[in-house]
């Protein structure tokens, strides 16, 4: 099967689970050009708040309908080009259609939220859905995971997914207080970054500033990672 067909499969079984509640699908809008990406790159976020339910509760859809257009978006496109495309500059503008096809995604709360997340409620679905996430991530393949929310998304998935007990790495110059683990659950060596959510919300941190950052501890992290 491919990467849409596994995809499906899982979420059928995963929706069943939930019956009864809103499950928001996640994952690969665009699997022809994420295989083609030359770091394969999964983005980890908290949970899809609000999820318009005219795509059939599928960011997929969402997505491949140009319909991204918040700056949570924005902000992934321009560290997925910091991370892939070597030395760009600061992208001013960003280009929200053709900038999502190189990424897979996925939430850790599977049910649709409301506007404010609740942490309690991230980590007990997050627990709950180890095994199934577990699963969605081995689909993926990813050189690198990119968690978007300070400490509770890497910690959902050092804890309850991925069960690791080793040291994290810090680099307190390049990233404040940016850490990183490996893990080899997924059948390869894959780095997980633990990094702020993209809006960046309460840290003080410019757009630009943490472009800048991602650039410079991405290449360190996948090195680190022996691809």
């Amino acid at each position: 099967m491919n990467i849409s067909e596994r995809e499906n499969a899982l979420f059928t079984r995963w929706a069943q689970k939930h019956s009864g509640e809103k499950f928001v699908r996640d994952g690969v809008p665009f699997p022809g050009d994420y295989e083609k990406a030359s770091v394969k790159i999964t983005f980890v976020l908290k949970e899809a708040n609000d999820f318009d339910s005219t795509h059939d509760n599928d960011m997929r859809t969402w997505i491949q309908s140009d319909g991204a257009r918040w700056q949570t978006w924005s902000n992934i496109i321009r560290w997925t080009q910091a991370i892939l495309d070597d030395g760009c500059a600061y992208p001013q503008d960003v280009d929200l259609f053709d900038g999502l096809k190189r990424i897979s995604f996925l939430n850790l709360k599977k049910i649709d939220g409301g506007a404010q997340s609740k942490p309690a409620e991230i980590k007990k679905y997050a627990k709950a859905d180890a095994e199934e996430l577990l699963e969605q991530l081995t689909i993926y393949q990813p050189d690198i995971i990119v968690c978007c929310g300070k400490d509770l998304v890497a910690d959902c998935l050092a804890d309850f997914v991925f069960d690791y007990k080793g040291e994290w790495t810090h680099d307190e110059a390049a990233y404040r207080s940016c850490c990183w683990f490996y893990t080899e659950r997924l059948g390869k060596t894959t780095a997980v970054l633990n990094c702020f959510h993209p809006i960046n919300m309460g840290t003080g941190y410019a757009n630009e500033t943490l472009f800048h950052a991602i650039r410079a501890v991405a290449p360190k992290v996948l090195k680190g990672g022996a691809r």
